[in-house]
């Protein structure tokens, strides 16, 4: 046919190399790891109040060594107070005037907690009257007897603030200046936190905070 294009002809292939394989790493040989020590038994639950009352006499007495081992002290002689590392040094100056034995006499500890006694929270007043309950048990039984024979007891004053950070203050400043407190312990971030720095300028212990907040 005059004027047809050539038909061309098909096209190979490539020929499909073998693929070369990497040459194989030189692994260095895994060291076998010894075996992890094997951990204590746990140990056993107290089952009864005698029991419990065993431990924390074993670990008051392994705490009281550690203090008297690392020579954690407090002495008025001293330009500032000595604290383990983690803890922050204090100038004894710096302190108001007897705060470290308001609320201390050598037969009671005054410990002062604004809590909810009503209101929403109300539940929470039940770990307070359980708490009192508590001291009151210790003391009888001479649980703060102190290294110089002298034995408190402790009088836990309750205060209902209903869970309202401005009740907290007031009843704070209740407990600091008319009961002379100890130490105080409060419920909650909000009136934890309104009360964080007149209790810190007192200089008054503010422990067992009870917060929900990394802040509190």
């Amino acid at each position: 046919m005059t004027g047809a294009t050539p038909q061309r002809g098909r096209r190979r292939p490539p020929l499909r190399q073998p693929r070369r394989r990497p040459p194989p790493r030189l692994r260095p040989r895994r060291r076998r790891r010894p075996p992890p020590p094997r951990r204590a038994a746990p140990a056993k639950t107290p089952q009864s109040i005698e029991e419990w009352e065993e431990l924390w006499a074993t670990e008051r007495a392994a705490v009281v060594e550690k203090i008297k081992k690392n020579k954690w002290a407090r002495r008025p002689t001293a330009p500032r107070w000595s604290a383990p590392r983690a803890s922050p040094s204090i100038s004894p100056r710096a302190r108001p005037a007897g705060a470290d034995t308001e609320g201390l006499t050598d037969t009671e500890i005054k410990i002062g907690n604004p809590t909810a006694l009503s209101g929403t929270a109300a539940d929470f007043g039940n770990i307070s009257k359980t708490t009192a309950a508590w001291f009151e048990y210790l003391g009888e039984k001479g649980a703060f007897t102190d290294s110089e024979g002298k034995n408190r007891k402790v009088n836990y004053i309750v205060r209902d603030d209903g869970y309202d950070a401005t009740r907290t203050i007031l009843l704070v400043d209740e407990l600091m200046d008319s009961e002379k407190s100890f130490l105080i312990q409060t419920l909650g971030t909000p009136g934890g936190l309104k009360v964080y720095d007149k209790l810190n300028e007192r200089c008054i212990p503010h422990p067992f905070e009870i917060s929900g907040s990394p802040a509190g």
